[in-house]
């Protein structure tokens, strides 16, 4: 995974893996993001108090999102209120997009972009969906999912044996030995 680094309180830290509950969370914070983004656009000249005041709680409540996960991220080595003092919002916000595009990313070297129904779906849908399947069929219990590497569970789910290829719908083994017949 690509390294993420944060310089608060003049003290720089860096993170090159996350759990598999940050990788969730981030698609939902950046999903979140962009709804707000997008309610804020549309407010016009016309909005009522109501309107503007409920978009700027919207905002803060991201904003707050962000820094938790940023924290839990770097593994809780330094406070929400450290986090917020050092960096601009502009920062925090380049910082989510940096992870967001990390997970992203690792999500689509190993899973397929579109599913095989042909259906569209959000990464926080995937996300969902993965964990569904591995507590559901796997049987795993939700807080062994959130604390395992992200990048290695998708390596686990999405394994494929180098020995074996599947050409226009056959399957091909490579040789191992010589075979018996010889």
């Amino acid at each position: 995974m690509k390294t993420i680094t944060a310089r608060v309180g003049g003290k720089t830290y860096t993170v090159a893996a996350i759990s598999t509950f940050a990788a969730r969370e981030a698609m939902r914070v950046m999903e979140e993001l962009d709804a707000v983004r997008r309610r804020a656009l549309a407010l016009t000249d016309d909005s009522g108090p109501a309107e503007i005041s409920a978009a700027v709680r919207a905002r803060l409540r991201c904003a707050e999102r962000e820094t938790a996960l940023l924290c839990r991220v770097f593994g809780d080595r330094f406070t929400p209120d450290a986090l917020e003092n050092s960096l601009s919002r502009a920062e925090l916000d380049e910082l989510v997009a940096e992870l967001t595009d990390a997970v992203a990313t690792l999500a689509s070297e190993h899973a397929p972009a579109v599913p095989a129904d042909g259906s569209t779906q959000t990464a926080a849908e995937a996300m969902d969906k993965l964990y569904h399947t591995l507590a559901t069929k796997l049987r795993w219990p939700i807080a062994q999912i959130d604390a395992a590497d992200f990048e290695s569970l998708l390596r686990f789910v999405f394994y494929r044996d180098p020995d074996v290829r599947i050409i226009n719908g056959r399957e091909y083994h490579r040789a191992r030995g010589v075979p018996n017949w010889l």
